[in-house]
């Protein structure tokens, strides 16, 4: 298995009164001290982000990317919540946007957006980013690899082939 990236990490800042943000789970899991929970919660869920937000920030020598939504509740405001991704430094964190993207997507046109499905299939969602492959989530098939696929090829064009002198 390639792994190219370090963790996944799920925040949320719940819809009710005087919710504040937290760190709901973390895949690999996470056992910082109180100070660099925090410091990673504010790079997590940075103040001011919002639905279909992306935000990049440096942690550890390594990038996170994060990407925002929302889960809808019906009788309270909604949970805004960010699914994290610590990518190793010398990856293009532009291929990961729309991934994350499509997951939450998916789950959501699926009626599967939900806390606990994050929770549940956070270490399927992970393995499957890693190996850029199908990932199951409650029976419903998410093809990374073709996401992948197709988001490389736009990012990295084949450079022509030059022939002759420019003299």
């Amino acid at each position: 298995m390639i792994v190219n990236t370090e963790r996944y990490i799920l925040c949320k800042l719940g819809g009710y009164d005087l919710s504040s943000p937290e760190i709901v789970i973390s895949y690999p899991t996470l056992d910082p001290t109180l100070s660099e929970s925090e410091d990673l919660l504010s790079k997590c869920l940075p103040t001011g982000i919002k639905s279909g937000d992306f935000a990049v920030n440096k942690y550890s020598k390594c990038n996170l990317l994060s990407y925002a939504f929302k889960i809808d509740h019906k009788e309270e405001r909604n949970d805004l919540l960010t699914i994290s991704i610590l990518l190793k430094k010398k990856l293009n964190v532009e291929i990961y946007k729309p991934v994350l993207e499509n997951i939450i997507f998916t789950l959501s046109y699926c009626s599967l957006l939900t806390e606990q499905i994050l929770v549940d299939y956070i270490q399927t969602i992970y393995d499957g980013i890693n190996e850029e492959k199908l990932v199951l989530v409650d029976n419903v098939p998410i093809d990374l690899s073709i996401i992948f696929k197709d988001i490389k090829s736009k990012l990295y064009k084949p450079r022509p082939e030059v022939k002759g002198s420019f003299f």
